[in-house]
């Protein structure tokens, strides 16, 4: 995904450098997905077959969703940084392009939706606590919001075209940003009461 030649001259430097950002969006989405199934499989220690063939298809859908990935954030940081560099795609592909994006990123959060009111339903056979419960209810909550950002998406870009799909794209600042935020200052007021009484009944 990174060439490590190196470049020889000053705009083979320039492009590299484009390369390593749209590298990094990657990276980091990847990490955050990442960082979600670690965060699961340490609260939970669930290995059951329903979960093994949830985290398979994780991983299938992430494999597949690290190509697009890449090309969405290769093409808009090129688009912004050195036009001219940019990948050349017709007007329709870019709708396309846009919702293969949002489909493995509806995806992915489609999983994990699934692992966690998985996870809430065995909510007695893993004798969770109340805290515990409040963050599997606030993780489904996350996920939903995330999906439904994707799900938003979707239409912007196919029923508004070509035009549309700038405005497709920034859709996911301009809803899960905030939703995300309020969501979890409104969660954290809430889930504070909850590790007081369980610091202290420990």
């Amino acid at each position: 995904m990174v060439s490590l030649e190196v470049p020889r001259s000053y705009d083979e430097l320039l492009a590299a450098l484009h390369k390593f950002i749209a590298f990094a969006f990657t990276f980091a989405a990847l990490v955050w997905i990442w960082y979600l199934h670690y965060q699961f499989f340490r609260r939970y220690h669930l290995s059951d077959g329903p979960t093994i063939v949830l985290n398979a298809i994780l991983l299938f859908v992430v494999l597949l969703y690290v190509y697009p990935l890449k090309f969405l954030s290769t093409y808009v940081v090129d688009a912004v940084l050195d036009p001219a560099a940019a990948a050349s795609i017709q007007p329709w592909q870019s709708v396309d392009l846009l919702v293969i994006y949002d489909i493995g990123y509806v995806a992915v959060f489609t999983v994990f939706l699934l692992m966690h009111v998985y996870t809430y339903a065995k909510r007695r056979e893993l004798s969770l606590s109340r805290l515990e419960l409040f963050d599997t209810r606030y993780a489904i909550q996350n996920n939903i919001i995330n999906l439904a950002t994707g799900l938003a998406s979707m239409p912007v870009a196919v029923m508004g075209g070509p035009s549309a799909t700038a405005f497709a794209g920034i859709l996911y600042a301009l809803v899960l940003a905030p939703a995300r935020t309020i969501h979890g200052f409104w969660s954290g007021k809430r889930r504070r009461p909850l590790e007081r009484a369980q610091r202290a009944g420990s």
